[in-house]
């Protein structure tokens, strides 16, 4: 059963006089209040404040540098995929903050390699930490590694802060109804626990 957003507003922003090949953007504004931009024909969304003209021109010239280092590095990227892009303005000129996210696996990730450090991982023991897919543990439970847990962890918070302009995959209903039964069942059978304290 597909749900609908409650806030779905949304706000168009007129580009006068702009020679800009990218027109399609919305301003969307958070249920808290913040606003924030969407191309759907480019799937970025940014918080830079593209109602000015030269922040709208380093935008789009960053989309362009993304989609040539895409197309030169030939990646192929999933069909759920959406670019958040941020200006950093510095002494010597203007770079940018980059991820994607991947709707379908409820992560994020990058075209470039990334190391522990730019992923605020915490420490680890062994490489095995950092191996793709699951890792065996002691209980004969299956977890997944450090790196895999903090991508997800990124996609949630890219979700809570990016929430206007798209739906839920299907599975995330799913996923989040057990997460809230089990700290609810958590709560119920242990008064003092995390979750009943909320």
């Amino acid at each position: 059963m597909k749900r609908e957003c409650v806030y779905t507003r949304y706000i168009r922003i007129s580009l006068n006089g702009l020679s800009s090949s990218f027109t399609d953007w919305i301003a969307l504004v958070h249920p808290e209040g913040l606003i924030y931009y969407y191309n759907a024909s480019h799937r970025v969304v940014t918080e830079a404040n593209i109602q000015r003209p030269d922040i709208l021109e380093k935008i789009n010239h960053g989309i362009r540098e993304f989609e040539s280092a895409r197309d030169r590095r030939r990646f192929d990227l999933p069909q759920t995929y959406e670019l958040l892009l941020e200006l950093n303005f510095q002494e010597d000129g203007c770079s940018y903050y980059y991820y994607l996210v991947d709707h379908g696996c409820q992560t994020i990730f990058y075209l470039d390699d990334a190391n522990t450090e730019c992923l605020d991982l915490p420490d680890v023991c062994s490489m095995d930490h950092l191996s793709k897919g699951p890792i065996l543990h002691s209980s004969n439970a299956l977890a997944h590694s450090v790196v895999d847990i903090k991508l997800s962890e990124e996609y949630w918070l890219h979700l809570e802060y990016f929430c206007m302009h798209g739906s839920l995959p299907p599975s995330a209903e799913f996923t989040l109804m057990g997460m809230l039964s089990h700290a609810w069942g958590g709560a119920f059978l242990k008064p003092q626990s995390f979750f009943a304290q909320q």
